[in-house]
């Protein structure tokens, strides 16, 4: 298991499953939820839990991964009392990193 999904995969797979639940969606395989955790464990799990209430409530269908990470994006652009770049969900290099880190990939 990667490192980074066991960190966070108590606090992080029930949101997840619930935003399954939300959406009528099967549950993830645990190869999909380790993937999903590892990814997201890049971001406050206040972050996540915020970002996977809105979509699981928003009358979108079940998001992919993408998808759930530029809603965290914009929940981090929305709580920085910084001025944000003009795309919050374009992911800058430092998160690139964090998010091959976790997944235990190499990026350049």
């Amino acid at each position: 298991m990667l490192v980074a999904a066991s960190s966070v995969m108590l606090t992080l797979a029930p949101t997840i499953g619930r935003l399954c639940a939300a959406k009528n969606q099967a549950m993830l395989s645990a190869y999909a939820m380790e993937t999903w955790c590892a990814v997201l464990s890049v971001y406050p799990v206040p972050v996540v839990n915020r970002a996977v209430i809105e979509m699981a409530l928003g009358t979108d269908p079940f998001p992919d991964l993408g998808k759930v990470v530029a809603k965290c994006q914009r929940v981090l652009a929305g709580q920085s009392k910084q001025v944000t770049q003009a795309d919050p969900e374009k992911l800058g290099a430092g998160v690139l990193k964090r998010i091959a880190a976790a997944l235990q990939l190499v990026v350049e």
